[in-house]
């Protein structure tokens, strides 16, 4: 992510900008990865509850999943966000990609479904461009989706 926020922002990408970006953003790079983890972890005990109780609860458990899609649409906003602002807190960053989703719902929502077509034909074609190209095409997408000015925005 931290590549793709270089790029986006500069146009070009260099070794040492990597390096130094990594070097800035690891820490909030875990603390991202271990909230995104715990909230799977709890998707999946929550929709495997609400799915074995019964018949009753089957609405519960699609509820859990819808959830979870707009939490997965909050983190493919949050991260570039949060590597680009490396200095500001993290609750502020977590705000500011609230607000791009609140902002435009629709956008966001055309952007996921993008990727999750791209990321289904790599996956289809063979596991090595999925690895490769479509994921590195989906954090590169999301970075310029996040960081660059909408065309409301540009004057």
């Amino acid at each position: 992510m931290s590549a793709a926020v270089i790029v986006v922002e500069t146009g070009s990408l260099t070794f040492l900008e990597v390096a130094e970006s990594l070097r800035r953003s690891w820490r909030r790079g875990l603390a991202l990865v271990a909230m995104l983890a715990a909230v799977v972890v709890s998707t999946v005990v929550s929709f495997r509850f609400y799915g074995d109780a019964g018949t009753l609860t089957w609405p519960l458990a699609v509820v859990v999943l819808y959830v979870a899609a707009i939490f997965l649409l909050y983190q493919l906003l949050l991260w570039p966000l949060a590597v680009r602002d490396c200095d500001r807190p993290l609750v502020d960053v977590a705000a500011g990609a609230a607000i791009v989703l609140l902002r435009r719902p629709l956008a966001v929502l055309g952007l996921a479904l993008a990727l999750l077509v791209v990321n289904a034909v790599g996956l289809v074609l063979a596991v090595l461009p999925l690895l490769t190209m479509t994921i590195a095409y989906s954090v590169l997408a999301a970075a310029r989706f996040t960081l660059a000015p909408g065309p409301l925005e540009e004057v």
